[in-house]
């Protein structure tokens, strides 16, 4: 990593809420502080030009002075707190721009009780590649990356719920809605941030009431053996209807059915079953009364078999008519039942609960037993029928 590449900064500047900004305004403002970085002084002159030019920030010179107006005022709005059990700081890190149209140049002038910041670092200092940082996409990303940064040396963090919510610049409508959260802003902001910190992990931390109360991220050293180079995988496009996806963002918001946001599971579900099977194994699922999470595709993937074996039924295409979202479903006739009699009936029954719950009870997961006695009763009378 090149020096001139290198951001680095005292650990007091992690105190400076940047929640609000956005992704290029956070890399302009790192931009400057690279700029500033071991001058000795707290103010530096920099020509509008080459500042664009050098950390690729590609606007003409007259929208980029303008843009500038803007973010550049935020920055002074943006407060240091730094928080003692004796002392409250407040305070701001830059003191002063100045924009000279004339000589196309910027003057940037740092608070001087802050000057520290930036200069003389051997200790108790944050530091990261800035072309690392740019390549980010979220903001949530760039907003978390320089927090984890400081911990780089011991690798393990752990933030309190409210304290991440304020890092993150996550609104006040997702405390109350974890799920959202997680899909929307923690998980694409780690799933970015582990090319960067190797094999990242997110815990959430929860209370003697269940609730989260932190969240711990711990990373490892990038093995020696791993080449530093860049992988790029093949991504997958996986196509479904509209109605399927539209069911499973439904369905995700319950956090006992996460496990259907893994494209892994949707694209087996997807190649060995009808898409109307897993619509109402779906709808099935959600309307029963699961008291676990569910952890593995199993308990899918038996209510589906289940439903499979008692729908017998087709998907067919319409000639000269174009499905996109729709499948036309036809009803085979109904086979022919084999007839029992009420003793056989109750012994092949409890048999095929026994094994049911027996599996069940292999995966570790937990089920409605009244849900399981009505699947079997259903999936029976679609073979069975007893004697009169």
């Amino acid at each position: 990593m090149e020096d001139k590449d290198l951001v680095k900064y005292n650990n007091v500047l992690n105190k400076l809420n940047m929640g609000k900004l956005e992704e290029k305004e956070l890399e302009l403002f790192f931009a400057l502080c690279l700029e500033l970085k071991n001058k000795e002084t707290d103010e530096v002159f920099i020509n509008i030009t080459d500042f664009k030019n050098k950390y690729n920030m590609g606007r003409s010179n007259q929208r980029f002075e303008k843009y500038m107006e803007i973010v550049l005022e935020k920055f002074l709005e943006t407060k240091m707190v730094i928080k003692t059990a004796k002392t409250l700081e407040l305070g701001n890190f830059f003191r002063k721009f100045k924009l000279e149209f004339e000589t196309n140049t910027l003057y940037v002038q740092l608070d001087n009780d802050y000057k520290f910041i930036l200069n003389n670092l051997v200790e108790m200092y944050t530091q990261f590649s800035f072309k690392q940082y740019q390549e980010l996409k979220s903001k949530y990303a760039k907003r978390l990356m320089p927090k984890l940064s400081q911990w780089n040396g011991t690798k393990k963090i752990e933030y309190k719920k409210n304290d991440l919510y304020e890092i993150l610049g996550a609104s006040e409508s997702y405390k109350n809605d974890i799920s959202s959260f997680n899909k929307r802003i923690l998980k694409p902001a780690t799933s970015e941030l582990k090319k960067i910190f190797y094999n990242l992990k997110v815990k959430p931390i929860k209370n003697t009431n269940k609730s989260i109360n932190s969240y711990l991220f711990t990373w490892n050293d990038k093995p020696k053996n791993i080449e530093d180079v860049e992988v790029i995988e093949e991504v997958k496009t996986l196509e479904i209807s509209k109605k399927l996806k539209l069911l499973l963002d439904e369905a995700i918001k319950n956090e006992k059915l996460e496990i259907l946001e893994k494209a892994s599971v949707i694209e087996y579900l997807i190649k060995h079953y009808e898409e109307n099977i897993i619509i109402l194994g779906i709808k099935q699922i959600l309307n029963s009364n699961i008291t676990t999470k569910i952890k593995t595709r199993k308990y899918i993937v038996t209510v589906l078999d289940k439903l499979k074996e008692k729908e017998n039924i087709k998907i067919v295409t319409k000639e000269e008519k174009k499905i996109e979202t729709k499948k036309e479903i036809e009803e085979y006739k109904p086979k022919e039942l084999i007839e029992i009699n009420q003793e056989e009936w109750d012994k092949i029954y409890k048999t095929m609960l026994n094994e049911a719950l027996e599996e069940f009870k292999k995966q570790g997961t937990t089920v409605n037993t009244a849900f399981i006695e009505q699947t079997i009763r259903i999936r029976m009378k679609a073979t069975y029928k007893i004697k009169e």
